[in-house]
């Protein structure tokens, strides 16, 4: 699958750990000690104070996929994030492309999603904790995959360091 295939899954993904348009009108929560997870700066606080996001966060904008956007083979919520992001955080390689992929290097999960193997080869793992059968669309195997930059926030934020989180927090606010 070329990466402009790949674009629209990895635009879904996104939306997962984006501002949505909602979140922008404050119908987040403020959380914790006042942390406003609508503005970059409270997103960003919040990271560096609890190294994850509140599950109802995720939730929300989860419930805004739709259509083609939707996974077929499992649920896309704040609990399959955060099991994709444990098997991301176990693995030195994914973790790393995670990492790099707030960091603004979106490639290197594009092309460890697009490798030879397929997406099966890097995120097999990942596919297995999430039980998505190898016979699942595309789609779903891609939507896993890019949601383990998110799942590694949200299992393993301690191995962020606060610079990594502010680029996580501006990566999730941009317009």
């Amino acid at each position: 699958m070329s990466l402009k295939r790949l674009l629209p899954v990895l635009t879904a993904s996104l939306f997962l750990a984006s501002c949505s348009p909602s979140a922008q009108d404050g119908e987040y929560p403020v959380y914790g000690d006042d942390y406003d997870l609508s503005t970059q700066d409270g997103m960003a606080d919040y990271l560096k104070e609890y190294k994850t996001l509140p599950d109802d966060y995720i939730d929300h904008d989860a419930k805004e996929l739709d259509g083609n956007d939707k996974p077929e083979s499992f649920e896309a919520n704040a609990a399959s994030v955060k099991k994709a992001g444990e098997v991301t955080c176990k693995n030195d390689e994914l973790l790393q492309i995670a990492k790099d992929f707030f960091q603004g290097d979106t490639d290197k999960l594009g092309k460890a999603v697009t490798s030879a193997g397929g997406p099966d080869e890097k995120y097999g793992d990942v596919f297995e904790a999430l039980d998505i059968p190898d016979d699942a669309p595309d789609n779903d195997k891609y939507m896993a995959a890019a949601m383990t930059p998110l799942g590694a926030v949200m299992s393993c934020g301690d191995e962020f360091s606060d610079e990594e989180l502010e680029k996580v927090a501006a990566s999730m606010h941009t317009s």
